[in-house]
């Protein structure tokens, strides 16, 4: 029996020299995952880490709160139970604020955003299943190594759950730093590890796998065994995918090609077929060209 029971996911962002752009991109990406299903999906990261030395993290807390509430679509949310959910964060959390993407013009769309928390706050040991991000600032220097430790330390020993983790490092500190972070993606004791990408990839991908990491059934919280693994690898620890900095992102942009995107993967997931891969390319290179639509 496989259980997988979600968790607190982390987003670890390695302190580095971003330009504008980089910025914008993934304060995009972060948002849009955030927001899939309303916010309802378990490998979807919650809380975000940074360094509190980190030069630019007020700017890219700005640029994600802009993401957010303009950049990206608004989406609803259907999971029973979420205004008590998010009543209750708002509660135990001083610093939350609520969001409104494209100006709250749709029902159940909010998302509340929560920098600057601590260690042993509510918003650590809590997983909130829905439009919700905390941030915390460690106290540590922006030297990879440093970051890492402190990083990977709080993430195995003060947030809830195995299951997904998510790393953002840019190409010049990933070079600079590689044996590090592969470090630090071995000692992560999270079941799916994406690098630069969104942890849905990973069990979106049938020949990877997705579950929590080294928990038991006598206590486990993101739950025991995995799924995917189509190949049958035996004794799997964890999934990782390690994509490049400058990448195309996961964007919420434009809701008519987010619905190509989705209805052709579909397609193409029942029958795959080159008629279908064709569709599916295609399209997508030609919504790439289209801006925002809402």
């Amino acid at each position: 029996l496989v259980s997988e029971c979600g968790g607190n996911n982390p987003c670890i962002i390695v302190p580095g020299k971003w330009t504008d752009k980089d910025i914008k991109r993934q304060a995009i990406q972060l948002a849009s995952v955030g927001k899939l299903n309303g916010g309802a999906v378990c490998g979807r990261p919650q809380t975000i880490i940074t360094s509190k030395n980190w030069e630019q993290r007020e700017q890219f807390l700005d640029a994600l709160k802009k993401a957010i509430e303009e950049e990206t679509f608004a989406c609803s949310e259907h999971y029973p139970g979420v205004d008590k959910t998010k009543e209750t964060f708002l509660e135990n959390q001083p610093t939350a604020e609520v969001l409104k993407p494209e100006n709250g013009k749709h029902n159940q769309s909010d998302f509340v955003l929560i920098p600057n928390i601590s260690a042993d706050d509510f918003a650590v040991t809590n997983e909130a299943f829905c439009q919700v991000f905390s941030e915390i600032p460690l106290d540590v220097s922006t030297k990879t190594d440093d970051f890492l430790t402190k990083a990977t330390d709080f993430c195995n020993n003060k947030l809830l759950g195995s299951l997904g983790c998510m790393i953002l490092v840019d190409n010049d500190t990933m070079k600079a730093n590689e044996t590090r972070v592969h470090q630090a993606i071995r000692e992560l004791n999270y079941g799916g590890i994406a690098v630069n990408d969104v942890p849905p990839n990973i069990w979106l991908n049938a020949y990877l796998t997705w579950g929590g990491c080294g928990e038991t059934e006598e206590n486990f919280i993101s739950g025991v065994g995995n799924f995917g693994n189509a190949l049958n690898f035996d004794n799997v620890k964890k999934s990782v995918i390690i994509n490049d900095f400058t990448a195309t992102s996961f964007e919420l942009t434009n809701r008519k090609r987010v619905e190509h995107l989705l209805e052709n993967v579909s397609y193409f997931s029942i029958d795959q077929s080159w008629g279908h891969f064709a569709k599916l390319a295609g399209q997508m290179m030609v919504d790439n060209f289209k801006g925002k639509d809402f």
